[in-house]
């Protein structure tokens, strides 16, 4: 199971690794050049020119590192031992899966691959520009085993929690999921 980023990891690892699951649950599908261009650059871009700008002391500092440093303070001295050159490298290699690829609707996985999916999926539709429901439509056609319902939230519920205009975080949205989800797994056990 596994939400916008975590759908991706969900589907690369049911393609790869089929017999670690009986099911799938995906949330707020990311895809599309709007999507693929966002997520690629938060991800990928601002630890690039940090490393590049000042090498890894740098990086450390950025929030997200800075975060995972307070959290366990052992992720310090792991991420200093790093190469500049060599993070920024693989970060750049990374960021190439969310180039937009018209024959990749979920970002980085080629549709020709969804069709080898053969256990039951749940897809949640997104409703928003970086889980756009184009991209969750698509995979539920892909993906034979799919079926797809629409988000128990509007778009402008997930725009107040992610922009911090509402306060709060998408994470408060998630029990409305429940339902449906408790529905898929009487229906798949």
């Amino acid at each position: 199971a596994g939400g916008s980023g975590g759908c991706r990891t969900s589907v690369l690892s049911a393609l790869r690794h089929p017999e670690t699951a009986r099911g799938m649950l995906l949330l707020s599908a990311s895809g599309g050049p709007y999507s693929c261009q966002f997520l690629g650059y938060n991800y990928h871009v601002p630890y690039i020119m940090a490393a590049e700008a000042g090498g890894m002391e740098a990086v450390a500092q950025t929030p997200f590192f800075a975060d995972r440093i307070a959290a366990s303070p052992s992720n310090r001295e792991r991420l200093l031992a790093l190469d500049p050159v060599g993070f920024a490298r693989q970060l750049k290699r990374w960021n190439e899966a969310f180039y937009y690829n018209p024959q990749a609707t979920l970002a980085g996985i080629a549709d020709v691959m969804l069709p080898r999916i053969d256990m039951p999926t749940l897809i949640v539709a997104g409703n928003d520009d970086v889980h756009p429901p184009s991209v969750s439509d698509a995979l539920s056609r892909l993906i034979p085993t799919a079926s797809l319902i629409a988000s128990p939230w509007s778009n402008d519920d997930w725009l107040d929690k992610f922009t911090g205009r509402g306060g709060g975080s998408v994470f408060d949205l998630y029990p409305l999921l429940a339902p449906h989800l408790l529905q898929f797994v009487r229906e798949h056990p």
